[in-house]
């Protein structure tokens, strides 16, 4: 009798394992029993993404929404260079920090992504190389998007580097130009609750601000006011899925404001095309962005 119950528990164990192990590693077995079935090298594949590239491209450059455009400071133009020279600030614009997609079903291809810095070349502007390796050498241990695996407010992280770093490099980032573009981001997922609160990018713990996900962080308010007090043109960037408070905008001391969403892995050039006037934006905002989400009873 106990040689019984000890077989049936042996075999209780290795099929729980066995399915544990074939649900995590699914795509590995599947790969290797069947293959992908696809060939992504093939002339066929090639002329789908080029197409659907350029689809993303056209998608954006008709839904972003321009939010603001005081005294029509926009669109960017160059006197002397061949390309409007911008420094482009906020650790949301890095490589690591950028959204350009969302998770699960809206997920896609991360080797495929154009980065920020490199689509506004792409598109028609010069971006300070400088401002750009700094922001760009900042590695938090976990990005926009971490595995799936990891604790799931890692996606949700708020994070500016704050003060010093602005100072360090503001006598560098003036004489480069008089155009800083901020960019702020936030995400919403598939697979996981949008957060009430913000989280640390360090440990992704609470921060102990007070400020909800869906406002600007002490050290992202920090970094408006640094923008629009230094340079003489200001234009924010909101890189996001979900209605933040914009009331900052109104300031008078930001001269504009572009509404981009997640742009897909290929929309980054996009985004110069209409900061520099070859493409006319016509998206409208789907929902009220309020000055205060506690005024809103959802």
């Amino acid at each position: 009798k106990f040689f019984k119950i000890s077989l049936i528990t042996m075999i209780v164990i290795v099929v729980f394992i066995g399915n544990l192990t074939a649900y995590n590693f699914a795509g590995v077995i599947t790969q290797y029993l069947c293959g992908f079935g696809l060939d992504f090298n093939s002339e066929n594949a090639q002329k789908a993404r080029e197409e659907g590239n350029a689809l993303v491209k056209e998608i954006d450059k008709e839904g972003f929404v321009l939010l603001k455009n005081k005294d029509n400071e926009l669109p960017l133009t160059a006197e002397n260079e061949e390309k409007p020279k911008v420094n482009v600030f906020g650790w949301s614009g890095s490589k690591q920090g950028f959204y350009y997609r969302g998770y699960g079903s809206a997920g896609g291809y991360k080797n495929s992504e154009i980065p920020l810095y490199e689509g506004l070349e792409q598109g028609g502007l010069s971006v300070n190389p400088a401002l750009k390796e700094a922001y760009d050498a900042i590695k938090l241990k976990n990005g926009r998007y971490p595995n799936y695996t990891t604790d799931p407010q890692a996606r949700y992280q708020v994070y500016e580097p704050g003060k010093a770093f602005l100072d360090e490099h503001l006598s560098q980032a003036k004489s480069y130009s008089e155009t800083a573009i901020v960019v702020i981001s936030r995400i919403g997922s598939e697979g996981t609750d949008l957060p009430k609160w913000q989280y640390s990018a360090d440990d992704w713990s609470k921060l102990s601000n007070g400020k909800t996900y869906l406002q600007l962080s002490p050290d992202e308010e920090e970094l408006v006011d640094f923008c629009k007090e230094n340079f003489e043109k200001c234009i924010i960037l909101l890189n996001t899925s979900n209605v933040l408070e914009c009331g900052f905008i109104e300031d008078d001391k930001i001269d504009a404001a572009l509404w981009i969403g997640l742009p897909g892995n290929a929309g980054s050039p996009a985004i110069a095309e209409v900061l520099t006037g070859k493409a006319n934006p016509s998206g409208k905002l789907v929902d009220t962005y309020a000055y205060d989400l506690r005024s809103d009873p959802t």
